[in-house]
Parts: structure tokens; C-alpha cells; sequence
């Protein structure tokens, strides 16, 4: 992921591109630029780890435009044609879809509770190291009293807005100047 607000590139750089931003979809150019800056110059594009480089940001107001946003970012995906992010999207889809399978399955079937339990353990030890060292980096550690209820809710939002980004036509926000 990135955010175009805090991209950095030559101006030239840019140039080389004939659809740098995949006119074809109506959001997601920032992504779409980086990818293609990827495919040319795969070991020279950098992460900035400073909190002055920090660009913040404003979340959407309702859960509605939540949901709206999360559709449109997950509907670019198949304009994806980086295999390393189409292997990550495949592989946190997969993951939380069985998540979500074996929690409902659950109330037919006790046995997949234990199978839920051990997953979501796994999982939620690997999603809270990797938050926790950045939000401690960014003295936000307080945020992870909110981690066992999204982590929850996860698991049926990730697999219901990649499927219904898919399936169901998306809401586009008008892009203002």
C-alpha cells in the first residue's frame, strides 16, 4: 500500500511511463504509479521510517463510506498484475475466509471451534507483533486496546468487501481539485 500524499519520485521518472496511474480504474493511482515504478526499479524504491515524514489523514466519517472505500481499494485488484501483492491479497483473503468458515461452522459443528481458536491465535500473534513494533515507533501503542475487537471484526469484513468489491458495483467517491 501507499498513499500519494506521501510518494517522492523524479520528475523524468515518472515520464517513463505511458499510464503511470491506470486510467482504467477511477481510484488507486498512487498504487498503480508505484507498481509500475516497481516493475523498472525494483531495488531503488525506498520506505521512509521518520515520523516527520508522517502524512496524516482523515477517516471516512460514516461505516458506510468505510465499507465504500474499502470496496474501491479492493476492486483495483484486478488491475493488479504485481504477483507479490496478488500472493499477499490472496493469501489474508484465504486466511480470514476460513476464519470466518470455521467460526460459522462452529455452531454446527464444535470440532471447527477449536480449529477457529487455533487459527485466530496464530494469526493474531503474528498481526500483533507486526503492530505493535510500528505503533510503538509512532507512540500509539494505546491502539492495541482496540486489537481483539477488530481483529474479530476482520474477520468477516475482509472476506465480505473483497467478495462484494467483485460482485457488486462500487460506489465511487467524486474526486475533487
Amino acid at each position: 500500500m501507499c498513499n500519494g500524499a506521501n510518494l517522492a519520485f523524479e520528475k523524468n521518472t515518472y515520464e517513463e511511463f505511458p499510464d503511470p496511474f491506470n486510467k482504467s480504474f477511477s481510484s488507486g493511482d498512487d498504487v498503480f504509479l508505484l507498481l509500475n515504478m516497481k516493475q523498472k526499479y525494483r531495488n531503488e524504491i525506498m520506505f521512509l521510517k521518520s515520523k516527520e515524514a508522517v502524512v496524516m489523514t482523515k477517516p471516512e466519517k460514516t461505516i458506510r463510506q468505510f465499507i465504500n472505500q474499502r470496496k474501491r481499494w479492493a476492486s483495483k485488484s484486478t488491475g493488479y498484475r504485481d504477483l507479490d501483492i496478488i500472493l499477499a491479497s490472496i493469501i489474508v483473503f484465504l486466511i480470514n475466509l476460513s476464519l470466518a468458515f470455521n467460526l460459522l461452522g462452529s455452531i454446527l459443528f464444535q470440532e471447527l471451534l477449536l480449529i477457529f481458536s487455533a487459527q485466530l491465535l496464530l494469526k493474531s500473534i503474528v498481526d500483533f507483533s507486526f503492530l505493535y513494533l510500528g505503533l510503538k515507533y509512532y507512540n500509539k501503542t494505546k491502539l492495541l486496546s482496540l486489537f481483539i475487537q477488530t481483529q474479530l471484526l476482520n474477520i468477516l469484513l475482509v472476506p465480505f468487501i473483497a467478495l462484494s468489491s467483485v460482485l457488486t458495483s462500487v460506489k465511487w467517491k467524486a474526486k475533487h481539485s
